[in-house]
């Protein structure tokens, strides 16, 4: 996936990097660094944006944050606009920002066909990195902003 930096722009296209596999995923989550990456999740590839903190390979679990965009919002918007890799890097943790979906990007938090869809993604991205990374599965929380925020009440 292209991301935009340091602007911001909106896009309807998916995007075209390379995705994160769960083989390459552990040599390079731990440097202070967004890598993008891909996932099936009910049938659709479904996107995310990972950074971990710096310093290589963490001696113990780490915690994960889910940080989710709002409304017409992106992945890597949500990663520049809440500076929650800074926060990353300084209390050591990882943050993974997941790309809603449809047009415009949004997250169905609702209890409908779409809403048990954008939720299955979340456990299917969680599943994936528990199984790719170092993750304490009792630290994981969920944070949003706006349409995010309802979705993240709604993981909770």
């Amino acid at each position: 996936m292209q991301e935009p930096t340091p602007a911001l722009t909106r896009s309807a296209t998916p995007p075209t990097t390379p995705p994160v596999t769960a083989t390459d995923t552990p040599a390079i989550v731990y440097t202070p660094a967004d890598h993008v990456g891909t996932i099936e999740s009910s049938g659709q590839t479904r996107h995310y944006r990972l950074h971990g903190p710096p310093g290589g390979r963490a001696a113990e679990p780490l915690s994960l944050v889910i940080n989710l965009h709002g409304l017409g919002s992106s992945m890597g918007q949500q990663a520049l606009l809440s500076r929650a890799s800074d926060k990353a890097d300084a209390e050591g943790f990882v943050v993974v920002y997941p790309q809603g979906s449809d047009v415009p990007r949004m997250w169905h938090s609702e209890p409908s066909p779409a809403g048990r869809e954008d939720v299955q993604f979340i456990r299917d991205l969680v599943d994936h990195l528990k199984q790719s990374l170092s993750i304490n599965p009792r630290q994981i929380d969920a944070t949003g902003f706006s349409n995010g925020g309802g979705m993240a009440h709604r993981l909770a």
